[in-house]
């Protein structure tokens, strides 16, 4: 099990476990973000909260007590830093994500100590009747939300331009009620009795509403909505209505309902995740055989989806006709070809077109849900892509996402997306409904809840301690934080609560009590209402104009004569909750007594509106003439596609074999026996620095570690895929500013044995590792002109930098020619396959820096050349350079950083002046110095430790490309080769396909 983000930011800023560490790294975040704005702040958990506490800390109320509070600046840590403040924005009212782990006394904890408060006493949304009712029906209650710390204070209404009102043939209005209280008749119904006629009421109010304008025309009275200004009436749309319920059970009577009467509804749930739909698996048994086009059984698994066929009459076709089931193959072939040329979207696209989905989907029961979550789920997964090296990762992306759900993704991504744009009636959770608006709500099942108690597998009830002044823990555990005094002999001994530390409301102090008491049951039910009680304000804020309210008299059930509405939000506003023993007939009094005392229009109570005895005829389409739609006679490019350095190179490799007797350097198509040939690589799912070493091997004991046996250098550390893709990463983690520093001995110590550990390798090359990291890395490089460069002494630096760069119909030939004719490297090197790149060109720096006011690229390479400093110089160096066409790699990272500069230094940037060029870093290379790691053989006299200028450093290439050059990609980058062909014409060899020879001298 894995740490969250969020945990282990709390454990780096957490003063006890990294000291001085902590402090620098809370002033780093205050010092890049000095205002903070954290809205919804009532949902907050005390790890959040302490989290912000520690990066301000005196906006939080930890600093000196002078400080002036939130909403003024605040000087936090040192004299001298910039100023920074925390906001906290949210409303108490709100909090209804407890089962998130949201925390509503983490909220309360950070109000006390902040002095500067402000309110927004406005409502903006609702007209001034719904916003009166409101207030009457919250203000009934001394203390609505069971704390002095949450006060309801009454909002005023801005008001609409529209009303709902009751319009008679005649023109008269009658205002709508604001606050309609629906009343089951009975003295005492089930749960199942009350689920079918609120559902059956819902239908019935729902079919009125919508029937108003009808009813109107037809010379009945009817709801409409009559705008400010405007003398014709509007008829209410189903767009219009939600019905806000809290679980998907009553969504689903509410919506059977619905679908008797003829009406048409979606359901949106805060739980939905498109993920956990049908259509998610398969998907990925069409991504899996499509990724996998050979193999049989993955195939047959994809066409056997009813996303793919209605049944299995395909397969059993294929099954006896092999001519069949090879074409069938050489589809899915084609599909992966588009998969990697273009991206997942479009080959999903073309395969939805082949076998009529979308068609089929759409004469299907619940098609249309079907077919929105598959495009859904479509662009989640080209998204997905983007961030992902190739169909592999996708495929496993998507298994971790089915498994749990992602979290590279916002809920809002994973919830399921509207299937229509008609006009649907929404039934939507009162958790997924926060935040939005409607302009009539109907809420049919306040008057049931679920009460606090004991989970029944277990009989563990959740508590906090801050709930209990004297809590009778019955049983013999307390699961959780421990509980002072407990004595483990004594099943039943009178426990006094922990005190929560004052200097810290907001610390968790939530237990797990083994057969509760019925006092910590009766403490836990009543934390449970509070927070129906801040559903209910969520829910009646929702609507614009109207919302109607279901009330019943259910039973508490079992043995219970007890009605439940009393234990609910409603019945605790109204005071119902102080006579537990209530009839029904008393409940009803209580209503019309409360509504009699509201101002005419406000509230009413009701009975259950019968359902109308015909279906509901949506109005006729407003086009009577269509005559199908119209045919598009456009053209659209469909050769877009995201080229890399790496995609380039791989077709090189590729196509070297089968372009040996090719002289059409015209045609831009990769030839099919080298695409045969990327498939089968493709397959193996390889990052950037693997496939560079994918066929090196290291020396490695029998369970995978490597050898400690004497002494041990780094280029005896483990060669292949998995040690490149280490040492990258591992480069990306260290801080450069510190190596060397003796503060930061401890802190690399610690970095290279977990990554050792989770990468899997022997804790021997910890010492080993980190010796090298602080001698290779801190000792001198040479870059521009011989100009000395310490890792460690950097002006500025970041890792990984990621840049896209637009490609216009720039042709891969012309850009290999020019860089094998200008680049002083040996012509013997693989060629560029003939592609044309239009659409974007993406990659990362391993490291962009800026030393003697010039800039360079750094790219670190694991590859093993030898274990003689003579392996990583000269020819050698040279050799490895060509073979994996770094040549081509470093040009278009000069070129990126070429763009950016431009971009960022304006008129002040100078490719002279400003540019260093680029510095490939063969890691096995420094260390193959003995002694002297990161330096050549010094020359007499010099320094220790200095570079040696004109004397090349073993496993350092260095390099800067012409101005000349760079400018003619640039160009050829946007769709002009001409740049390019004019410095070819200007070469004494300028054609790429020749291959004899290197050159005689080469210098790195």
């Amino acid at each position: 099990m894995t740490a969250s983000p969020v945990n282990d930011l709390d454990h780096a800023l957490d003063p006890t476990l990294n000291g001085e560490a902590s402090q620098r790294l809370a002033r780093q975040i205050r010092q890049e973000l000095p205002v903070a704005m954290i809205d919804e702040f009532q949902d907050t958990d005390p790890v959040q909260y302490r989290i912000f506490r520690r990066i301000y800390p005196q906006t939080a109320g930890d600093g000196p007590s002078d400080y002036d509070a939130i909403g003024n600046d605040a000087v936090n840590g040192n004299a001298g830093e910039a100023p920074s403040t925390l906001l906290m924005i949210g409303d108490p009212k709100q909090a209804i994500y407890a089962f998130r782990g949201a925390d509503i006394d983490t909220y309360l904890a950070a109000r006390k100590v902040t002095s500067s408060r402000f309110t927004l006493p406005r409502n903006f949304r609702s007209s001034a009747a719904m916003v009166s009712a409101v207030n009457a029906l919250f203000a009934q209650h001394q203390a609505p939300f069971g704390s002095e710390d949450i006060p309801f204070q009454p909002v005023e209404a801005q008001g609409t331009r529209t009303r709902l009102v009751l319009r008679h043939p005649d023109g008269r209005e009658e205002a709508a009620c604001a606050l309609n209280l629906w009343w089951a008749s009975g003295e005492r119904l089930s749960a199942d009795d009350h689920r079918r006629a609120m559902s059956g009421a819902c239908r019935a109010q729902i079919q009125a509403l919508l029937e108003g304008q009808q009813r109107l025309t037809a010379g009945e009275p009817g709801l409409v909505f009559m705008d400010e200004g405007d003398a014709a009436p509007r008829g209410v749309a189903a767009s219009d209505i939600a019905v806000l319920v809290r679980n998907g059970r009553e969504a689903a009577a509410v919506r059977g309902a619905l679908a008797e009467g003829g009406i048409r509804s979606v359901y949106l749930s805060e739980k939905s995740s498109v993920f956990d739909t049908p259509e998610a698996f398969e998907l990925l048994q069409l991504f899996e055989a499509v990724a996998h086009p050979r193999d049989d059984r993955r195939l047959r698994a994809a066409l056997a989806t009813r996303l793919l066929a209605e049944d299995l009459s395909l397969v059993e076709r294929l099954a006896v006709d092999e001519l069949a089931w090879e074409r069938e193959v050489e589809r899915f072939d084609g599909y992966h070809r588009d998969w990697q040329r273009r991206g997942v979207l479009p080959m999903l696209r073309g395969v939805m077109r082949d076998f009529r989905v979308g068609e089929r989907l759409a004469a299907r029961a619940g098609g249309e849900r079907a077919l929105t979550d598959v495009l859904h789920l479509g662009e989640l997964a080209q998204n997905a892509a983007q961030r992902l090296d190739g169909e592999q990762a996708l495929l496993r992306w998507w298994h971790q996402a089915l498994e749990s759900g992602h979290e590279a993704l916002d809920s809002d991504s994973l919830s399921q997306r509207l299937e229509s744009d008609e006009g649907l009636v929404r039934v939507v959770t009162i958790h997924k409904s926060k935040g939005l608006e409607y302009p009539i709500v109907l809420l049919p099942f306040m008057a049931s809840f679920r009460a606090a108690e004991p989970d029944r597998n277990f009989g563990l009830l959740t508590l906090k301690q801050r709930w209990l002044a004297t809590a009778d823990v019955e049983g013999d555990d307390v699961e959780g934080d421990d509980v002072e005094g407990a004595d483990e002999e004594d099943d039943n001994e009178e426990v006094p609560a922990r005190g929560v530390d004052q200097e810290d409301d907001a610390l968790d102090d939530s237990i797990l009590v083994k057969k509760p008491s019925r006092e910590a049951i009766a403490a836990a039910d009543h934390a449970r209402l509070m927070e129906d009680v801040r559903l209910l304000y969520v829910a009646l804020t929702r609507p614009k104009f109207a919302c109607w309210l279901g009330l019943a008299p259910i039973g508490k059930g079992g043995f219970s004569k007890q009605l439940s509405l009393p234990s609910t939000a409603v019945g605790y506003l109204l005071g119902l909750s102080d006579t537990p023993d209530i009839e029904a007939s008393a409940i009803e009094a209580a209503l019309h007594g409360w509504c009699d005392q509201q101002s005419a229009g406000l509230a009413r109570v009701s009975g259950l509106p019968a359902p109308a005895g015909h279906e509901y005829q949506p109005p006729a389409e407003r086009d009577q003439h269509f005559h199908g739609a119209r045919h598009f006679a456009g053209g659209i490019e469909d050769d877009w596609w995201i080229a890399s350095y790496t995609a380039l190179l791989t077709d090189a490799r590729q196509v070297t074999a089968a372009l040996e007797d090719t002289s059409d350097a015209a045609d831009d198509r990769v030839p099919e026996g080298a695409t045969e040939i990327a498939l089968e690589e493709g397959e193996q799912g390889l990052t950037r620095p693997d496939r560079e070493v994918a066929g090196q091997s290291g020396p490695l004991l029998a369970g995978g570690l490597p050898m400690t046996v004497g002494e041990i250098h780094l280029h005896d550390f483990p060669r292949g895929p998995r040690p490149g893709t280490f040492l990258h990463g591992l480069l990306e983690a260290v801080d450069l500013d510190r190596l060397g520093a003796d503060d930061y001995r401890g802190e690399l110590e610690r970095l290279v044995g977990s990554r050792l550990h989770f990468g899997g390798f022997d804790a021997s090359w910890q010492p080993r590792l980190t010796d090298w990291l602080e001698q290779a890395l801190t000792r001198p490089l040479q870059g521009f002109d011989g100009e000395p460069i310490l890792l460690n002494r950097l002006e500025a630096w970041l890792p990984e930098l990621e840049f896209w760069l637009p490609a216009v119909h720039a042709r891969s030939l012309p850009l290999d020619a020019v860089v094998t004719a200008l680049e002083p490297l040996p012509r013997s090197r693989p060629r560029l396959a003939p592609r044309r790149m239009h659409g974007m060109l993406k990659g990362f720096i391993d490291l962009t820096f800026q030393s003697g006011g010039r800039w360079y690229v750094l790219d670190w390479k694991s590859n093993y050349l030898g274990e003689r400093p003579e392996d990583y110089l000269g020819e050698s160096l040279a050799r490895a350079m060509v073979e994996h066409r770094y040549d081509l790699q470093y040009v278009l990272y000069t070129l990126a950083l070429h763009r950016l500069l431009k971009a960022r230094l304006g008129e002040d940037y100078d490719y002279e002046r400003c540019m260093g060029g680029v510095l490939y870093v063969f890691l096995r290379g420094l260390d193959a110095g003995g002694g002297s790691p990161a330096l050549a053989v010094d020359a007499e006299g010099e320094t220790p430790g200095m570079a040696t200028p004109g004397v090349a450093t073993p496993g350092v290439f260095q390099r800067r490309p012409s101005q000349a050059l760079i400018e003619a990609l640039d160009l050829w980058l946007g769709g002009d080769s001409s740049a390019l062909d004019s410095l070819l014409l200007n070469t004494t060899d300028t054609s790429p396909l020749t291959q004899s020879g290197q050159q005689g001298a080469f210098d790195v």
